[in-house]
């Protein structure tokens, strides 16, 4: 029986279980499901025929992407939280008086 470690092929990505360099970088055959969002900005990315982006850079945008939603939804439930915001109606909302001036001259 030939010692495993000597069948591989040095320098082959697919021969390695985990992939090296990459911090991280759990199995190669393992599965990443991204949220939704993600999903469709990797999908919009994949149809753009122009753009020069990897993946690793789109997975990056996505969580970036992510993150900003999630702190919109925790600002809008702290503001929540604080109670006593009423939508104001816009035609509550005083006038600002037009002004007219004459045309300058350039």
């Amino acid at each position: 029986m030939p010692d495993p470690p000597r069948d591989r092929i040095p320098g082959d990505p697919a021969n390695h279980p985990y992939r090296w360099g990459v911090p991280g970088a759990g199995p190669v055959g393992a599965r990443v499901q991204p949220t939704p969002v993600s999903a469709r900005l990797l999908m919009a990315a994949g149809r753009d025929c122009l753009r020069t982006a990897h993946v690793g850079r789109l997975m990056v945008e996505a969580a970036s992407l992510r993150t900003v939603s999630e702190t919109d939804r925790a600002v809008q439930a702290a503001w929540d939280s604080e109670g006593d915001h009423e939508v104001r109606d816009p035609a509550a909302r005083p006038q600002i008086p037009a002004v007219s001036a004459p045309p300058t001259a350039r």
